[in-house]
């Protein structure tokens, strides 16, 4: 470990750890009062050290993100779902994606969500031209 020399606030001299590597201060990002630079809060982001991240064990691979590197205690890909409007089971890529769901794939195979689609638009098209009858 490498050391340096620096006077404290009495004047004497002390040694101290150096500085594993010099972070820029803040006011080197934003330039100082009336200037363009970034703001203070832009420029504290720039300043603190990068967070390190562990690599991922799973490399992205081309059918279900796994590769080929898929744990044996890990159970094989879905091939088939059941949709739970018509109940039938249907391939996986006939359902659409849901952020929400755990699977992130819809409960309602492709058909069932037009079909479902299809009924709400002439719906709602029957209460306009209820409404709007000059339309």
């Amino acid at each position: 470990m490498t050391t340096e020399r620096v006077r404290d606030q009495q004047g004497s001299c002390r040694s101290r750890p150096a500085p594993a590597e010099k972070i820029p201060s803040v006011h080197a990002y934003t330039g100082g009062a009336g200037s363009n630079g970034i703001s203070p809060r832009a420029a504290w982001l720039l300043c603190r050290p990068a967070k390190k991240t562990a690599p991922n064990p799973f490399p992205p691979g081309d059918d279900d993100g796994m590769a080929g590197n898929r744990p044996s205690w890990l159970p094989p890909a879905p091939t088939h779902k059941r949709c739970s409007k018509c109940s039938g089971w249907i391939p996986v890529e006939d359902f659409p994606t849901d952020k929400t769901a755990k699977d992130f794939l819809s409960s309602w195979c492709r058909s069932c969500h037009a079909e479902a689609n299809r009924a709400w638009r002439a719906k709602r098209r029957a209460i306009y031209d209820e409404r709007h009858p000059d339309a």
